[in-house]
């Protein structure tokens, strides 16, 4: 959910996708400081920062592991120049592919929040961050499990995100196979817990219209959907009023001895 990691990225890198993090920021930075509270910031002197947008989780990072310096890892130069912005002291951006090889590594400190999900080979791309991680260090990653709701709106609109994410080789729903791949890669899990966000379901509206603008125009989406039905589906999102909605999050901590 966090954008421009990889050229298959099912968001864009547009201001409207900027915005649209900026919405993902304010509703998860709560659960993943809660996550980050419990990872020991002692002695941590390199942390990266995978697929970091515009740098809203580094910041977060930075903010944690206040005596570590923080590398925010991204594709998207549109991105990284929103990131470099206002940076916080220790806190540097780097244009670099997230599936290959990390640098600078090894590190103390792996962390990628909704970047696996939208990446083929997840298995191989977790073991490159691990590998990338240091003795005495951590990988640290947040995915989705599962996002619940009733809203007649909101359930077609992720039903159309599912598929296009999978036609790209990702899965929206990655929590419960970042699961097991974690406890494959030969480290200490530390953490393997759910996490549950309820936002507020307007500001859910305004950033999935947000995404709907962004991929409209999709090949893979032009070809499954009627103009008309997706105009619907952006009329629905703009309406005032939505059911609740839930996202299960999965969030796992992997040392290395």
């Amino acid at each position: 959910m966090s954008g421009g990691r990889s050229s298959g990225y099912s968001f864009g890198d547009s201001p409207p996708a900027a915005a649209r993090l900026a919405l993902v920021a304010r509703m998860f930075a709560p659960s993943t400081r809660a996550l980050l509270a419990r990872v020991d910031a002692r002695s941590r002197r390199t942390v990266l920062d995978l697929g970091c947008g515009p740098g809203h989780t580094t910041r977060l990072l930075a903010e944690h592991f206040s005596g570590a310096d923080a590398v925010g890892l991204e594709q998207s130069e549109a991105f990284l120049a929103e990131a470099r912005r206002d940076a916080p002291l220790r806190t540097t951006f780097v244009r670099a592919d997230v599936t290959a090889p990390l640098a600078p590594a090894p590190a103390d400190v792996v962390y990628a929040r909704y970047v696996l999900s939208h990446l083929p080979r997840r298995d191989a791309v977790l073991r490159g961050w691990f590998d990338a991680v240091g003795p005495g260090g951590v990988l640290v990653v947040e995915e989705v499990d599962r996002i619940e709701t009733d809203d007649a709106v909101f359930a077609p609109y992720l039903a159309i995100t599912t598929g296009l994410m999978a036609s790209r080789g990702g899965s929206l729903y990655v929590g419960a196979e970042l699961s097991l791949t974690a406890r494959a890669l030969g480290g200490t899990v530390r953490l393997d817990e759910p996490a549950y966000v309820a936002p507020e379901p307007s500001v859910v509206a305004t950033m999935f219209g947000l995404n709907l603008d962004a991929w409209r125009d999709d090949p893979w989406v032009t070809a499954r959907h009627e103009r008309e039905a997706l105009d619907r589906l952006a009329d629905g999102l703009r309406a005032r009023h939505h059911d609740p909605i839930r996202w299960t999050l999965r969030q796992v901590v992997v040392a290395r001895g």
